[in-house]
């Protein structure tokens, strides 16, 4: 995690622990939030690849709060395999018109869709995790099924096209239920959730 240390794994930025450090002494309180830029590279040695700028509002409440992290981690883990599911369904889209699943934009828009809402709950968690979580997990599973709708209503019609839907959406439902199923954190935070078309 960004934000905490875990020997022999990872270490977070030291900028994190002398800003922690500070809270400790007393100069800052853990109840601040502050604005964070991160900036990442792809090297292939001496070559530039790619970078990636990244800026959000961080609570310091973060910085020594296991059990907060672990919200955040639950939160976050639910998004990516969320998006798991919503790419297994487009990949069956994909197959059944014999085209590629980069065709189709329904994981652009899930994961453009989730940013402004992410930056919100990392400042709403600290000081509401269970409101909090509760409509993120929602939101993110609202935000997988309009992302699957928007592409599938993208197509012409076709009958085709109609038949490679009906298998995708199935593909989509069964997936996402069994990750629901499996998971007792989910089902918590997604007590009315429906195999097909529940909120």
């Amino acid at each position: 995690s960004l934000f905490q240390t875990v020997d022999g794994e990872q270490y977070r930025p030291k900028m994190l622990d002398w800003l922690n450090e500070l809270v400790g002494e007393g100069y800052l309180n853990r109840s601040n939030i502050f604005p964070i830029e991160f900036y990442g590279l792809i090297a292939d040695k001496a070559k530039l690849m790619a970078w990636r700028q990244e800026r959000f509002n961080l609570p310091l409440a973060y910085l020594n709060d296991k059990e907060l992290l672990q919200t955040l981690k639950n939160t976050v883990q639910f998004a990516e395999e969320t998006a798991s599911v919503l790419r297994f369904a487009v990949k069956v889209l994909a197959e059944n018109l014999e085209s590629n699943a980069e065709n189709f934009s329904a994981l652009q828009i899930y994961w453009a869709s989730l940013e402004t809402s992410f930056h919100q709950l990392l400042t709403k968690l600290p000081n509401d995790k269970e409101n909090a979580s509760f409509a993120w997990f929602g939101f993110v599973d609202k935000t997988a099924k309009r992302a699957f709708d928007e592409t599938a209503n993208s197509l012409n019609g076709a009958a085709t096209e109609q038949k490679a839907i009906v298998e995708a959406e199935s593909a989509f439902y069964k997936t996402r239920a069994k990750l629901i199923n499996q998971n007792a954190i989910y089902r918590d935070y997604l007590p009315n959730y429906k195999t097909k078309g529940g909120s």
